[in-house]
């Protein structure tokens, strides 16, 4: 958790491509990850500044995906530089005919990752 939020502070947004190396590596995300105290129980997102000023924002819940639009759009945003488009295309299009499939062999093939 430590490692998502310093991602969130120094980048402004936590995405699949934030877990890298590179990015495990950067300075600044070290930094914040020593300074960084998660509390699992807490409904706020403090930051005390240098200055002592505090900034309190309200941590709010995870939004459920709603309908398949919605499904396919974040899967598409989570496997969009591990998976080409005919990939991306073959997958969802084998998640929609699930129930249809003889086997499962053609959704594995297309999950596996165009860099293997």
């Amino acid at each position: 958790m430590a490692y998502c939020l310093a991602v969130a502070l120094a980048y402004g947004r936590l995405t699949p491509e934030d877990f890298t190396d590179g990015t495990f590596r950067d300075r600044e995300v070290v930094e914040l990850i020593g300074k960084v105290h998660h509390h699992s129980d807490t409904k706020f997102l403090r930051i005390i500044l240098k200055t002592g000023e505090e900034i309190a924002e309200p941590i709010m819940p995870a939004p459920d995906l709603h309908g398949w639009d919605e499904v396919v759009e974040k899967f598409q945003q989570c496997a969009g530089k591990k998976l080409t488009g005919p990939q991306r295309f073959k997958v969802i299009d084998a998640v929609a005919n699930l129930e249809q499939l003889t086997s499962v062999r053609s959704l594995t093939e297309a999950l596996r990752s165009s860099s293997n």
